[in-house]
């Protein structure tokens, strides 16, 4: 029998290479025997094992030199050895590595518990979110609902609030009124509110406190004429103020010109004055009216209206020459010296 073939086969059953000494040989078997002893492969691993410890019992028998002198007989000398059956390997032969698979299956379910636990995870955040959805959705129809009755209540509150104004501003108290206007607000271009504004105006006096608080008012242009067209009679007791504040003269749009001259002879000589400073220059009044202004005897009437016709170039009509010729014989110095510079501007003097 050739040694070294019979050592170099020996040691391929053990898996060693040629030139492993004995310590290899013995860690070899040991490795070995733990996976193919009987007990634990059961009948089907016998063989194998028996082939194991036959090639551990030769070699450990061999003297070191001769083991780690050995070569590996080539492939032409060496005879092929007969292929033998094995036989199934029982349970370690089907999955391998028992340490392994027990890793694989642990991390196998590992990972199916947290896909489980994701998908669960998803699925409450889903259900979350539709719960805020519809929670969401309720709070605002309420909101809606209580921003609703909240405008209908501060409507209602405002028309109250308007209405305990209106009765107000027929209070006989001065102060009563005077509160009611200073809170009045937008209100007062309503069809009541303008109502007892003309009332409280017609009925009671207009001192300046009272006037300043309804020229503050945001009266449209349409309710001012209005209020303008009714309180013509008012215009003595009138403050110069008030007077250009309700027929809008210093704004683009005049009210129209007959109104203007009701208030102008019935102003006051200095509300009749005021209005004659800011008359459209060059416009006349009518002669009526002119007649009329001219035929007053008062100084304090005719010293401020000679005065606004001179200033703005009201013109006079043919018939007042006489009238301003008699004016030069007035009592009054200051009428006289109007009524002379007023003529020699418009007829070039009078006599």
């Amino acid at each position: 029998m050739d040694v070294s073939f019979e050592i170099a086969r020996n040691l391929r059953t053990l898996g060693l290479p040629p030139g492993a000494n004995a310590s290899d040989v013995r860690a070899a078997f040991r490795a070995l025997a733990r996976t193919y002893h009987p007990d634990i492969t059961g009948r089907g691993g016998a063989r194998r094992f028996e082939r194991i410890t036959g090639a551990y019992t030769f070699l450990k028998n061999l003297p070191q030199d001769e083991l780690l002198q050995i070569d590996m007989p080539r492939a032409a000398d060496s005879p092929k050895p007969k292929r033998e059956k094995e036989k199934s390997g029982g349970w370690f032969s089907r999955v391998g590595n028992p340490m392994a698979w027990r890793a694989n299956r642990r991390e196998k379910l590992k990972k199916e518990v947290s896909a489980r636990e994701r998908e669960k995870r998803e699925a409450e955040e889903r259900e979350a979110r539709v719960k805020q959805e519809l929670i969401d959705a309720a709070l605002s129809r309420a909101e809606k609902k209580v921003e609703a009755v909240l405008e209908r209540l501060t409507r209602e509150t405002k028309e109250l609030d308007a209405q305990s104004l209106v009765l107000r501003l027929s209070s006989d108290v001065s102060q009563v009124r005077h509160l009611a206007l200073s809170v009045l607000g937008r209100s007062a271009d309503s069809p009541e509110a303008l109502r007892a504004i003309e009332t409280m105006l017609k009925n009671h006096n207009i001192d300046e406190k009272t006037a300043r608080l309804v020229a503050l008012l945001p009266l449209s242009k349409e309710n001012r004429k209005r209020l303008a067209e009714s309180l013509a009679d008012r215009a003595p007791i009138m403050p110069d103020f008030f007077l250009v504040w309700l027929l809008n003269m210093r704004e683009t749009m005049f009210m129209d010109y007959a109104t203007l001259e009701r208030y102008i002879q019935k102003a006051s000589p200095h509300g009749a004055a005021s209005m004659l400073r800011i008359w459209p220059k060059g416009r006349f009044l009518s002669v009526r009216v002119l007649e009329e202004l001219l035929s007053r005897e008062d100084e304090g009437y005719l010293t401020p209206l000679l005065s606004a016709m001179k200033q703005r170039g009201v013109p006079c009509p043919i018939s007042c020459r006489a009238r301003l010729s008699a004016l030069l014989e007035h009592p009054n110095s200051v009428v006289r010296v109007y009524a002379r510079s007023l003529g020699e501007t418009i007829y070039g003097g009078v006599k």
